[in-house]
């Protein structure tokens, strides 16, 4: 009776990369502890996943060194550290028509540990993604929130920060939010730059899935990506 799909397989067109070894760096810092009850950047790979998963298309999980060329759309959530090539890899994803998500507290250290000089996110993604991580805040639960300015989502254009808010520069990004409240207020959120013949987000803020749900489906609509 299974003779009909026996060997069958799902060729998933977005990916996730989650990196055992970068999440141990990230866990071995101080000061990333975050409020009780706050989502940790550790976390936040699973929160992309699941969003991804609750727009019903597939998703793999792979790790930095795999190969991208499958793929259409991949996600970089607090990929604190970038091991050798994979900056360059990731460029050239994009430049042959990949879309790529970057999302908070990544490539801020090499695979030895060592933080990258000339600016974050490092190893060229800074220039690459257009934009400079200067510094990173940890809001209390309710007291960051993220404005959309080029788009809402269902009618909604204001989602709060569940986690660590970045504070970038835009260099040369297209600035699709910015943040509502506090000392960084209006400064940018989330970016978009066209590279190529693909695109980079860089998402500043840690979010739930109540944005990011609704980010990656108008993502897959855009790029005709649901099956």
């Amino acid at each position: 009776q299974i003779a009909e799909v026996q060997g069958a397989t799902i060729n998933a067109e977005c990916a996730v990369i989650y990196d055992g070894e970068s999440r141990w760096a990230l866990n071995a810092t101080c000061g990333f502890e975050g409020f009780p009850g706050q989502n940790k950047d550790k976390d936040m790979p699973l929160v992309h996943y699941g969003s991804l998963w609750a727009c019903n298309v597939s998703v793999a999980v792979i790790e930095q060194l795999s190969d991208f060329s499958p793929y259409r759309l991949i996600v970089v959530p607090s990929l604190y550290m970038l091991k050798s090539g994979v900056a360059k890899r990731l460029m050239e994803f994009v430049e042959n028509g990949g879309i790529l998500v970057v999302s908070t507290m990544s490539a801020v250290v090499d695979e030895t540990n060592r933080v990258f000089l000339n600016g974050l996110p490092g190893d060229g993604l800074r220039e690459f993604c257009g934009v400079w991580s200067e510094d990173v805040d940890s809001p209390a639960p309710g007291e960051q929130k993220v404005h959309l300015t080029k788009f809402t989502i269902n009618g909604e254009n204001l989602f709060p920060v569940i986690g660590r808010a970045e504070i970038i520069h835009a260099e040369d990004a297209e600035v699709l939010a910015t943040y509502e409240l506090d000392f960084y207020e209006k400064q940018p959120a989330i970016t978009r730059k066209k590279v190529g013949k693909g695109l980079v987000y860089y998402i500043a803020a840690d979010l739930g899935p109540e944005f990011l749900t609704e980010f990656y489906l108008v993502l897959f609509y855009m790029f005709y990506m649901f099956p």
